[in-house]
């Protein structure tokens, strides 16, 4: 009876033991509602609760949840994933994801990804807070609240009067009970009054009264100082800065003005009460990336030129935080007297390799023309739109042109190309016949080795090699070089541009011999672990591959194979290599190959013969 029952328990074990490597082996599944995965899950600011269904092959248990910030919590409960949302006791929205995963063995089976986001109530803010607030920036409301030490200049008018900003700050509390203090700056005290601090439906604005600048006065300044009633140390400034007439702005516009693709002049004319002497231009260079903004062209662009003409950008941006410095742009504009008074004059360009700052996309660009001058702090902005790269590239020849014929001499050389483009030199595409090869990229700089980028729009291409002509007629190939990315735009301008090469005739002598053996020995099998057994013969000619022609003896001579080599320079035959296979025919075999140059030259045909040794 024991031997029974333990016969029985073995039976139970082993189908227990089958049944639970048929479970091991299966994948576990874990999967959500795609409306859950592709889209943040809102949580509401004064705290809540998320209840995110899921479905599983395996029980909670075995379910992990990684979270990656402290103000949330979260459960399983069968089947559903519980997120506990804390108030958010900050003035800016914020966001975290979550992972739910099946981890065994240390290794991640499945997995579904989370976005959870929580909008923001101020009124809800555990924190008293205070920050500046300007919408000509287009940044979150979160980087303003995180930078609120950042001082904004405030210009006030020259002849007096009313300085109005509908929106300057935010803040937790009634902003009409700050305090306010001014430090008088540069000697000129009292020429300004007691802020207004008036309501808007995004925060709070300020109006206030300036006198007039004194005559001969060249500027004057103060810091506005206002601070929480109950909190002094929260507090904010503005520098407030009243200028004497020096350059004239430009009329503001809705849409900055355009550059043509190509244009190769640009004129700016203004007016100054100061002499050229006594001014400076400096260029730069803002770029932008709309597809990686997430917004439509129009968009960006409407939103740059809000922001660019705004002063509190004028004022307060700071070019070398931005990358908008371009030193190697600076020696092509400059200051000048016109008839009409004086002008900003130079050579722009389009080409996003001088524009850009580095190797990242962008797609868009706005000349910054900056006057400063030695008598007062005005910054005069003078600004130009670049056309749209992805839209107005333009690829040509160094004369304009879509084709050009080029004469090459006979023998292998190089060649240089130079092209007209405003599109990015590293998203060249390049066709090219056999033998015919370009320059590796260069990886710090993307272009062609050797290439040159003169400025404005010119990229010479060097050290393109081609092979020798041996032919005696003329040898006729295109180089055809445009842009990876042509797909962006359809117009004429983006399309390749060709180059028809006409290569010189061989009017020389041909030769084809060797000094070396034509009488070639190979043994019955490759060492090692060869393929084959191989034997090379050099030789003396000046015949391409096309012209040798191999001729086999009618009997059967399928074991030896023979293929000419070029040398990499000159394209012509260097020597003959021949490839034996193992001989397992168990006796020794023999045949013969003719290499036979073209009719007519006066040349004879080289024959070799070759005995292969029979095999163990």
């Amino acid at each position: 009876m024991s031997i029974h029952l333990y016969r029985l328990s073995l039976l139970l074990a082993l189908g227990l033991g089958l049944g639970a490597c048929q479970q091991t082996d299966e994948a576990p599944r874990l999967s959500l509602a795609s409306s859950l995965t592709e889209a943040p899950i809102t949580a509401r600011s004064e705290g809540d609760t998320l209840r995110i269904p899921f479905t599983s092959s395996i029980d909670d248990a075995r379910l992990q949840v990684a979270e990656q910030a402290d103000w949330i919590e979260t459960r399983l409960q069968q089947g559903m994933l519980l997120v506990y949302v804390a108030r958010n006791a900050t003035a800016a929205p914020r966001q975290t994801e979550l992972l739910l995963q099946i981890i065994e063995r240390g290794e991640r089976k499945a997995s579904q990804r989370l976005k959870i986001q929580q909008s923001s109530t101020e009124q809800l803010a555990a924190d008293r807070y205070l920050f500046p607030y300007v919408t000509a920036f287009d940044y979150p409301v979160s980087t303003f609240y995180a930078n609120r030490s950042d001082v904004y200049t405030l210009l006030a008018p020259q002849g007096g009067g009313t300085l109005r900003e509908p929106l300057v700050l935010r803040c937790s509390f009634d902003a009409r009970t700050l305090q306010q203090r001014y430090e008088w700056q540069g000697g000129a005290e009292g020429w300004l009054r007691t802020a207004k601090i008036v309501p808007h439906e995004l925060g709070w604005g300020l109006e206030l009264e300036a006198d007039p600048l004194p005559k001969g006065l060249a500027q004057r300044k103060a810091l506005l100082h206002l601070s929480d009633p109950l909190h002094p140390s929260l507090s904010i400034s503005y520098r407030i800065l009243q200028l004497g007439a020096s350059v004239q702005l430009e009329a503001t516009r809705q849409q900055l003005p355009l550059l043509t693709p190509g244009q190769t002049e640009l004129r700016i004319p203004f007016t100054s009460s100061l002499p050229l002497e006594e001014l400076e231009l400096t260029t730069y260079v803002v770029t932008r990336t709309h597809q990686g903004l997430g917004k439509s062209v129009e968009e960006t662009q409407r939103q740059s030129t809000q922001m660019l003409q705004s002063t509190f950008w004028q004022y307060s941006i700071k070019p070398e935080d931005f990358q908008m410095e371009r030193p190697e742009l600076q020696q092509h504009f400059q200051l000048v007297r016109t008839a009409g008074g004086l002008a900003i004059q130079g050579r722009p360009t389009s080409n996003v390799n001088h524009l850009g700052n580095s190797l990242a996309d962008m797609d868009d660009a706005i000349y910054a023309f900056c006057i400063t001058n030695k008598r007062n702090e005005q910054r005069a902005w003078f600004f130009r739109q670049v056309p749209f790269f992805p839209t107005s590239s333009y690829i040509k020849s160094r004369t304009g042109s879509k084709s050009e014929t080029l004469r090459l001499d006979q023998e292998a050389g190089s060649l240089e190309l130079t092209l007209q483009l405003n599109g990015r030199g590293n998203s060249l595409s390049w066709s090219t016949p056999s033998g015919v090869s370009i320059p590796s990229d260069d990886w710090q700089t993307g272009l062609p080795e050797g290439a040159e980028l003169s400025y404005p729009d010119l990229l010479t291409v060097r050290g393109i090699s081609y092979p020798a002509n041996a032919s005696r007629r003329e040898r006729r190939f295109t180089i055809t070089v445009g842009y990876n990315d042509q797909g962006k735009s359809s117009s004429e301008a983006a399309k390749p541009v060709s180059f028809h090469c006409i290569q010189a005739p061989f009017t020389g002598s041909y030769t084809l011999t060797t000094d070396e053996s034509r009488s070639l020995r190979f043994a019955a099998s490759p060492e090692d672990y060869e393929k084959y057994v191989v034997a090379t013969v050099a030789l003396t000619t000046n015949l391409s591959p096309e012209l040798i022609r191999i001729e086999r003896p009618a009997t059967r001579s399928g074991w030896l194979l023979a293929q000419l080599k070029t040398d990499p320079t000159t394209g012509l035959v260097s020597s003959i290599a021949f490839y034996a296979e193992p001989n397992e025919t168990g006796s020794p075999r023999s045949t013969s190959l003719r290499l036979v140059p073209p009719s007519g030259e006066g040349l004879q045909p080289l024959s070799f013969t070759f005995t292969q040794a029979a095999g163990q």
